[in-house]
């Protein structure tokens, strides 16, 4: 009898494996290229507790809350788990000409777990980047164009991070003592112009000298830096450095810094006028580093480091005019700098057919030049908005041209021709254009907070025109999302040469007809029919660019990157016919001289909804 009952135990361990490893009712689906024997919330390796699934966060009135996630593991470059490493979101700034592009903390931080694991919760369809920062290892942007809808889970995968082997400096004074508690900074001389303004400052590596004047700078990636050192009572010091690409040791800079002097003073600005930030420089007339300060609440300002000489010290204010002046160094005397108020541009905007005042439109003057106005260290876009009689004043401009843009929830945003700033008052006339509704529906269900946006779409062919409009934004589309019953309302879109389109989370974009309509028509566009999109995931070479290319019309042609393990997926594909194929990363790293090793060309056809798995061959 003993058998009979080890051979049941074991048949009913076996078929209770296999359905624990079975999707549940009411278990989310897997993500393509997801590690399903991966909790959603890893836990340490020091818990004694089963992995279990995390429940979505609850509200006050007891309703699930819907969430965005970001996971994966990270791996250092042996392939080891990487722990209490540092996962960040960064929110995408605008990335417009004259979009404030001063750096934004993250929006939201994790740490890796024992085993490398990570779950990251990420604000709903908000644009960002996943950046992984540690102390031994140069940050490394893991995503960037990051944008997870409400409920879902988006997977990197395994992330590999690569070491350097850092820098060493030495600080001594000029009497050959070591200088301890100086602030040793290495700034990248050179920007990646393809990566946001958020990003960039991620680069910079800092560390602060021991009692024997040593400090060493963790994860310098190879290029060229501008080594900056400071310390009190010491002039500060500037050298430039070309870091190597993994050098045998930790190359190693000797520093030796001057006495210094501290330049005092105030800055002052007009009777009842915000100097907002206010940034200050002081130059060496005759040439040499620039230093620079922010003023306090109370006006005062405090720059160190100064050598001997003549300096130009400069006020810039984000709202203000800028002063300047020359003093000498060392010098007791403080520096009094007083602000100018600018000059301002002031007009009203009215309702083009009625000649109606139009309260609470947004206007923004921009430098007819096409550079982008900088105040106080940053680009700044000034702007106003109308009072109840639809005036406004923009101040604190300089001399110059200013192109005027006004817009309105309701109106057509109109672009005014360049006016000088300190000019006579500009009226601007908007048009109230077409106002559209609807209501999107999958499978006869409202679909709830898909983005619906009026683009102009002129006689591009259908493929380009999906294209540009999941992956591009023009500040004059207008764009809202979905209520939780699919309805929608979308005004001021222009009369002519609009088309809709609709982006929902797995779903293939849909696009309507050319608009055409006469100037504050309203139009009821009925019931919007989406249909599910289909999915193809699969695997190539690790770290492969791989190609869809469709071969059917209205289809996307699109490209994915493979993670670690050569895993890649396409998500909301329109039913058709593609061509898949990949290059390698091995072919890219060989050099211009090399060609490409591409894979070949694989035919595959997807069904409305359906979901593909595919190995692609050398």
């Amino acid at each position: 009898m003993k058998r009979p009952l080890l051979l049941c135990l074991v048949t009913t361990a076996i078929a209770l494996a296999i359905w624990l490893g079975m999707p549940q009712a009411g278990d989310p689906p897997a993500a393509a290229g997801a590690r399903t024997e991966a909790p959603s919330a890893a836990p340490r390796l020091d818990s004694p507790g089963t992995p279990t699934r995390a429940p979505l966060a609850t509200a006050s009135n007891g309703r699930a809350t819907a969430v965005a996630a970001v996971v994966g593991r990270v791996l250092d470059a042996l392939g080891q788990p990487l722990p209490e490493c540092e996962v960040a979101f960064l929110a995408l700034p605008d990335e417009r000409p004259f979009a404030p592009a001063a750096p934004a903390p993250p929006v939201a931080t994790t740490r890796t777990e024992a085993d490398g694991r990570f779950r990251l919760q990420v604000p709903i369809a908000e644009p960002g980047a996943v950046v992984l920062r540690h102390r031994d290892f140069p940050p490394h942007v893991a995503k960037h164009g990051v944008e997870v809808a409400a409920g879902a889970t988006l997977d990197l995968g395994e992330i590999t991070l690569f070491s350097q082997p850092g820098l060493q400096v030495l600080v001594r004074s000029s009497s050959g003592g070591a200088v301890g508690e100086a602030v040793v900074t290495a700034v990248p001389a050179l920007q990646d112009i393809g990566l946001p303004t958020t990003i960039h400052a991620l680069r910079e590596r800092t560390a602060v000298t021991d009692a024997t004047g040593q400090a060493v700078l963790y994860g310098v990636l190879p290029g060229p830096y501008i080594v900056r050192v400071e310390a009190a009572t010491f002039a500060t010091h500037e050298r430039n450095h070309l870091q190597p690409d993994h050098p045998p040791r930790a190359p190693r800079l000797e520093v030796t810094l001057q006495p210094g002097s501290v330049i005092r003073g105030r800055v002052l600005a007009p009777p009842d006028k915000d100097p907002g930030r206010v940034f200050l420089h002081a130059e060496p007339v005759s040439g040499g580093v620039v230093l620079r300060d922010q003023m306090r609440a109370n006006g005062d300002f405090r720059i160190t480091g100064a050598l001997p000489g003549r300096y130009r010290v400069c006020a810039e204010s984000s709202r203000l005019g800028p002063a300047s002046i020359e003093v000498d160094v060392p010098s007791n005397t403080v520096v009094t700098l007083a602000l100018g108020a600018g000059l301002e541009l002031r007009g009203v905007v009215r309702d083009h057919a009625t000649g109606a005042p139009v309260a609470g439109a947004r206007v923004v003057a921009e430098p007819d030049d096409g550079w982008p106005l900088v105040r106080a260290g940053e680009t700044v876009r000034p702007e106003a908005t109308t009072d109840g009689n639809g005036e406004f004043t923009i101040s604190g401009l300089p001399a110059g041209r200013f192109a005027v843009t006004a817009s309105s929830q309701w109106f057509v945003p109109t672009r005014l021709a360049p006016v000088a700033a300190g000019g006579d008052p500009i009226e601007i006339r908007l048009q109230p254009g077409l106002s559209l509704t609807g209501r999107v529906r999958l499978d006869g269900r409202p679909v709830a907070n898909a983005r619906v946006r009026a683009m102009s779409w002129g006689s591009e062919a259908p493929a380009f025109a999906l294209w540009r409009a999941a992956l591009t934004a023009d500040a004059d589309d207008r764009s809202t999302t979905t209520d939780p019953d699919g309805s929608f309302t979308l005004a001021g879109v222009p009369t002519d040469g609009q088309r809709l389109v609709v982006v929902a989370e797995g779903c293939t974009l849909w696009f309507s007809d050319p608009l055409h309509g006469g100037i504050g028509q309203s139009l009821d566009l009925g019931t919007i029919a989406l249909r599910p999109g289909a999915s193809l995931d699969g695997v190539a070479s690790a770290h492969a660019t791989v190609c869809l290319q469709a071969r059917s019309a209205h289809a996307l042609s699109l490209t994915a990157t493979a993670d670690s393990r050569g895993r890649f997926a396409f998500h909301g594909l329109p039913a058709g016919e593609y061509e898949l194929f990949y290059h390698s990363a091995e072919g890219l790293r060989t050099g211009p001289a090399s060609p490409m090793l591409a894979a070949e060309r694989t035919v595959v056809t997807l069904d409305e909804g359906e979901r593909k798995t595919i190995a692609l061959k050398h």
